[in-house]
């Protein structure tokens, strides 16, 4: 299961016996601006309190998430990464069959096998519109059932409007949607969020706090729903899975504006130089990105599988996305960087397809 991930850099360290710390990773879609100074202090404090047990609720990370995205604490949940939720949600509920859109997240589909459900993949290619999506949903069976929906979406970097998912989520009351928004603080559409209005029944949204505020190794997400569905999801976890340094590191960046707004103009100049500079490149078509990473296409004469493993020479990693369901041997995904680093990855890129 954990193949399918990028930022192996143990796995790297362990089979090309280089460091981690000299790995160039454009394979985890990590922000690239230093986390604010505030949030490394409340996380070296906390070791002062670590001989206490953390707040199982995390209350006061939940109020200031609650400040943050409007929502009232009781349709809030933290958790251990946002994938915490993702594995979470398909065991605690008992529909059968969980709808797959992709190309997109493969832990999705890994979720729904672990919970025993029958997982049914529909390719809608890298950009699908809103009637697309709807056009599939049409063709469904109205049976009760569940369906992750990743916005802006991983790895394609595509998304929709949040008021098409909302019409979308209204339209058929029978699925019970899981909209991940892990990407959606990076995205140049103030609209793509389904967050800061009521939620529907039949609705889950997560947020991933790993991505935009850099602390991967922390672990920390949201899960947001109604009352009644967020009940019923904490009733049905394990305690504690959020440890007391990412709650206190959380707490401070939760109150982030002005990095948040910084992240986001960075991502948005960068992404659009890297895409440039890719195009510029013969035999590599990057698809157009509303996240913080890129998805390229290959012309003939490589797989994605093995030019991972060729620029690893060169202390740079990729995420092949050869496995990944409607995608195959010619994708690969890059995370937005900065300038240094993507020319450093184009004069690599350059070597092999001149």
């Amino acid at each position: 299961m954990f193949k399918g991930h990028g930022g192996d850099l143990a796995g790297i360290e362990e089979r090309f016996g280089i460091p981690p710390e000299e790995i160039l990773d454009f394979s985890s879609n990590i922000n690239p601006v230093p986390l604010p100074e505030p949030a490394r202090q409340a996380f070296y404090q906390s070791f002062s309190q670590i001989g206490a047990y953390p707040d199982p609720r995390c209350g006061k990370l939940v109020r200031k998430a609650s400040l943050r995205f409007g929502h009232p604490p009781e349709e809030i949940l933290a958790g251990n990464g946002s994938t915490e939720f993702i594995f979470l949600i398909p065991r605690i509920f008992p529909q059968p069959k969980i709808h797959l859109i992709g190309p997109t997240y493969p832990d999705y589909e890994a979720a729904g096998i672990l919970a025993g459900k029958e997982v049914l993949f529909h390719d809608l290619g890298t950009s699908p519109g809103p009637d697309d999506v709807r056009n599939l949903l049409d063709s469904l069976p109205k049976e009760r059932a569940l369906l992750f929906f990743c916005n802006p979406n991983n790895p394609t970097g595509s998304s929709l409007s949040g008021e098409s998912l909302r019409r979308l989520v209204y339209s058929y009351p029978f699925l019970i949607f899981i909209i991940d928004e892990a990407y959606a603080d990076f995205s140049g559409r103030e609209n793509v969020s389904l967050l800061g209005q009521p939620l529907p029944e039949n609705l889950f949204v997560l947020r991933s706090l790993t991505k935009i505020f850099a602390i991967p190794g922390a672990r920390l997400g949201l899960v947001f729903g109604t009352g009644k569905l967020i009940a019923r999801l904490d009733k049905g976890r394990e305690p504690w899975t959020v440890n007391l340094p990412a709650q206190k590191a959380g707490e401070v960046l939760l109150g982030e504006k002005g990095y948040l707004d910084a992240s986001r103009l960075h991502n948005q100049y960068e992404r659009v130089r890297l895409g440039r500079m890719l195009r510029s490149i013969n035999g590599l078509e990057p698809f157009p990105s509303d996240a913080n990473f890129i998805l390229v296409k290959m012309a003939e004469g490589w797989t994605a599988d093995a030019l991972r493993e060729d620029l690893i020479r060169d202390k740079i990693l990729i995420r092949s996305c050869q496995g990944t369901r409607g995608l195959g041997a010619s994708f690969f995904r890059i995370a937005v960087k900065g300038a240094k680093e993507h020319l450093r990855l184009l004069e690599a890129l350059s070597k092999r397809f001149s």
